[in-house]
């Protein structure tokens, strides 16, 4: 018989307070002003497709994505909203903010803003963002994040929400805990008013993040190289005298393997036939075992050794409520 089991820190001087979600977070760096609010609106409907923006990028400067297209829509951002006020004063101030955190998708999340690019990856002249992941410490080892995010710039023009969507997955784990956009818009085309992207000094930033939800099953097939054979003789005295229907007998093996005798028959061999079963007890294996067995059952002749031999080779799962399952079966007849 062979088994097999399927088997944070804010740069500057700067004055943070922060509220509860769905308010808003402000940010004080005179005469600089930061609002930051909470979003929750799913609609995202996708109107026309616009050519301003540079080529996604992601933390590695190698790992481009050529293929990302920009759209713009009426919606808000699905999950964080952030409002910049005296953008001019911010660039020349920071080379880089960490907003307040924001939850999506069962974890916690900040976007960093480079207001003059990301200089570490030879993105100057362009507003760098990046998705970091948050409060990591509290996840099990080994952990990993599936997300697929989406960053988006206000056209004050259009009053259309810009995106570059490409829709890859990202892996978040230990040693990779933030993603993003190297050269996210180009500064010359963001200060542009005929953009609409920087008016009065003001730009609004969005993100979207959708954590991808593992719901796949998992089967490990482990196979005995050289399974043991059991043997096992039953012998049945005055076989006449049997009355029951069934009869069932010593456990055997690794697996408490049991005959199963009818004397009379069982199912279409029932009144003339005997029907023997091989049978498994199923609490002896894990729930959901898979087996594949290859048996001989024998009648013995015991003058003439004229053996009566039925040899199987069958897979099986358990499936049945009963203590015992009849996993091979024939019938003798008289």
């Amino acid at each position: 018989m062979v088994l097999f089991i399927p088997c944070l820190q804010q740069e500057g001087n700067s004055k943070i307070k922060t509220v509860s979600q769905g308010q808003s977070a402000c940010l004080d760096l005179a005469p600089l002003q930061i609002h930051v609010s909470f979003i929750n609106n799913m609609d995202t409907e996708d109107s026309s497709e616009l050519p301003n923006f540079s080529l996604l990028n992601n933390t590695n400067a190698s790992d481009s994505i050529e293929a990302a297209i920009l759209r713009g829509r009426d919606a808000l951002p699905s999950h964080f909203l952030f409002k910049i006020e005296s953008f001019s004063l911010l660039e020349h101030s920071i080379d880089i903010y960490r907003t307040s955190q924001f939850e999506a998708g069962g974890f916690k999340w900040r976007l960093l803003i480079y207001p003059t690019g990301d200089s570490s990856k030879n993105a100057e002249n362009h507003i760098s963002i990046y998705l970091e992941l948050m409060e990591t410490s509290s996840l099990p080892a080994g952990w990993e994040v599936n997300v697929i995010f989406n960053f988006l710039i206000f056209n004050q023009l259009q009053d259309k929400y810009d995106s570059l969507q490409d829709g890859r997955v990202r892996r978040y784990h230990a040693m990779k805990t933030k993603w993003g956009i190297t050269k996210f818009i180009d500064l010359k085309a963001f200060h542009n008013p005929l953009k609409g992207y920087l008016i009065d000094d003001t730009c609004v930033f969005g993100a979207e993040v959708f954590v991808v939800k593992s719901t796949f099953k998992g089967e490990c097939l482990s196979m005995i190289k050289e399974p043991a054979t059991c043997y096992h003789l039953w012998e049945i005295t005055e076989f006449s005298t049997l009355l029951d229907e069934k009869y069932l007998s010593e456990p055997f093996g690794d697996y408490n393997w049991r005959i199963s005798l009818y004397p009379n028959g069982h199912a279409e061999g029932k009144g003339n036939s005997i029907s023997i079963f091989l049978s498994l007890y199923k609490e002896s294996i894990p729930p959901s075992t898979k087996l594949f067995v290859k048996s001989i059952l024998r009648v013995k002749d015991q003058t003439k050794e004229n053996h009566v031999n039925i040899i199987c080779e069958i897979p099986y799962r358990l499936t049945s409520s009963r203590a015992y399952d009849n996993i091979v079966f024939f019938s003798y007849i008289n």
